[in-house]
């Protein structure tokens, strides 16, 4: 009916979405979450019927902490430290230990890959739509063509394998949430991001920074929801 409101504007609008509840939560501490606008999407509704529970559970779990995070940070006066809570760091963190405990859970199927990889005569991955071998092939030769690209763009040989290692941890773990979760998501961290934070800036220097910098398209995301932080 929306989008038919926007074609034929007698139609009916419903105005079920990005409802603001700031106007209610006007005193402290409260007020720390007055940004907070609740929505109504029917096929967020629809997929959540389908994901497992414990994923469910997360989603909202995690929120209302986020939540009271932002109240209690107010309440004890600590908003007065730039950037705290530290969100945006703690969803690198939180992207990090992902990547480590699929690496973790999936340690036998890799360890099977490279054997088959380097067998003469395994036959395990005849059936795979590319051998292990080509796969690991490829992502060496990718690998060492980047290093070169960005090499030659003035990256350093330290910088390098730090950018695009995170990049790719960040990457494997969304597949592995795309597939698991199933539900639009949007990711913000960005390898470069997390390299600042923990280092600074004058540790990668300014050729570091001018070539990562034309790297900010490079960002591992799924921009399916606009708003990340709607319900």
């Amino acid at each position: 009916m929306n989008g038919l409101h926007v074609l034929f504007p007698p139609v009916p609008y419903i105005h079920l979405k990005l409802i603001s509840i700031g106007q209610y939560l006007t005193d402290k501490p409260w007020n720390a979450i007055a940004g907070t606008r609740i929505s109504l999407y029917p096929f967020m509704i629809g997929l959540g019927f389908f994901l497992p529970l414990d994923l469910s559970f997360t989603c909202w779990f995690f929120f209302v902490l986020r939540q009271l995070t932002r109240v209690l940070s107010s309440y004890f006066g600590l908003t007065t430290i730039p950037g705290f809570p530290y969100f945006h760091e703690q969803s690198g963190g939180g992207w990090l230990c992902l990547f480590l405990i699929a690496m973790w859970v999936t340690r036998k199927h890799l360890a099977s890959v490279f054997r088959t990889a380097f067998s003469q005569t395994s036959s395990a991955d005849a059936d795979e739509p590319m051998r292990y071998r080509t796969a690991l092939v490829g992502l060496v030769g990718g690998f060492l063509f980047m290093t070169i690209f960005c090499s030659q763009a003035g990256m350093s040989m330290v910088a390098i394998p730090i950018f695009f290692g995170l990049y790719f941890a960040i990457a494997i773990v969304i597949t592995r949430l795309r597939a698991e979760f199933g539900v639009p998501h949007r990711i913000s961290n960005h390898p470069a991001d997390v390299m600042v934070t923990c280092f600074g800036t004058m540790a990668w220097g300014g050729r570091n920074l001018t070539v990562m910098s034309f790297y900010q398209w490079f960002k591992p995301e799924l921009s399916f929801a606009r708003h990340a932080e709607s319900v």
